[in-house]
């Protein structure tokens, strides 16, 4: 890990404002809303109270509170409808569905405090998250701040653990490879790399606007990925909290657990983002080994999703032609041909083999095995 090198700023609250702590007092106060916590909500109606409560009950009660609605099929829509009855920070916005991008684009349209946090409508906030991540970011001035956070399974709580003990401050161009590798690298349970979610952090609200920072509309996987390769871009400071903040719930619905229809596509498209982006900034000798690491892992996650819907001999087959088929496109076969297999986990590593010697049928059935949970699976 790197030393973190850091300048001096003074600390502002928003261009212009100095914000004073009141201590003494339960959380911070302050005369207006510090930070806009925006949910994007779509059938997670068993999930959405436990979320909202978690958020309404924080320690700093200072908060503008954004629900999109977007297009919900459930209940949901009148859940909102009744949280904002209940509570006067809460804004509720409906609208057709478009997808998360689009929701939180949206919901950053309408924010109005001076930083934006964004929470998962099947996650929860520790009670303290947001007095946490603002005083921080009150004290350093970052443009980012993140906070660690808990997988959540049925019964089961296993805490990230951090590269970074305590808590570090990082000039973004001198420090640019360790926090392209936090943003595209997935974590696992024995090293947290956040900088690769949107969830568990803030984000200073001027800086997202002025430099036109957005989800990419359409992307449903990876797009906290390509949203967070231009906010790190354009910070000049990034910190990092080894506290747990956020609780990730990990469920049968989850989106890091569902395959869809153009789960392919999806992977190419963020891959395609992804080398935009290094050509645009200049920035390839950085990110390539990285970008090449993120091919392969998506690959062996998509192998194991296949795996999972294999229920009869016919469907197996189908998935080992299906691996078959997507591995063999250039992009897959760059990453494949490219990528340093000292980079991976033990058990990622015997499933690259795999890989680059075309063992698809042994692929597809180890699949529920061999790869473990990883950040994004």
């Amino acid at each position: 890990m790197q030393t973190a090198k850091v300048s001096e700023r003074p600390m502002r609250n928003g261009p212009g404002r100095r914000f004073r702590l009141k201590e003494g007092l339960v959380g911070c106060m302050c005369e207006t809303a510090m930070v806009s916590i925006i949910v994007p909500i779509y059938n997670v109606e068993a999930y959405l109270k436990e979320c909202i409560d978690s958020i309404r009950g924080q320690t700093m009660q200072e908060m503008d509170i954004i629900l999109v609605d977007d297009g919900s099929p459930d209940s949901c829509p009148q859940m909102c409808d009744q949280f904002a009855a209940e509570d006067k920070r809460i804004r509720v916005f409906h609208r057709e569905n478009m997808g998360v991008s689009a929701a939180r684009n949206f919901g950053m349209e309408q924010a109005e405090a001076d930083w934006i946090m964004f929470v998962d409508p099947d996650d929860w906030l520790e009670k303290d998250a947001v007095e946490v991540l603002v005083r921080k970011a009150v004290q350093t001035n970052c443009e980012i701040v993140c906070g660690s956070f808990y997988w959540n399974y049925t019964g089961r709580q296993i805490q990230a653990r951090s590269k970074a003990a305590g808590a570090n401050e990082y000039l973004v161009r001198e420090n640019l490879d360790f926090l392209f590798e936090c943003v595209i690298c997935r974590c696992d349970h024995r090293t947290a790399v956040w900088l690769g979610t949107s969830w568990g952090q803030i984000y200073r609200a001027d800086y997202l606007k002025e430099n036109q920072i957005h989800f990419p509309v359409g992307l449903k996987k990876s797009e906290d990925v390509v949203f967070n390769l231009s906010a790190v871009w354009h910070a000049e400071r990034i910190c990092i909290l080894d506290v747990p903040v956020y609780h990730y719930r990990i469920h049968g619905g989850s989106a890091c657990r569902t395959l869809h229809s153009d789960h392919q596509a999806c992977i190419l498209r963020a891959a395609e983002e992804i080398n935009a982006f290094m050509k645009q900034h200049c920035v390839e000798a950085e990110l390539r080994p990285y970008y090449f690491w993120r091919i392969v892992d998506d690959l062996i996650i998509f192998s194991k999703r296949l795996s999972a819907g294999v229920t009869s001999a016919d469907s197996f087959r189908a998935a080992v032609q299906t691996l078959k088929e997507f591995a063999a496109c250039p992009v897959c076969q760059e990453g494949i041909r490219c990528v340093g297999p000292s980079s991976l986990s033990w058990r990622k590593k015997m499933v690259y083999y795999l890989l680059k010697f075309r063992m698809y049928r042994t692929m597809i059935a180890v699949g529920r095995i061999y790869c473990g949970f990883t950040g994004g699976d």
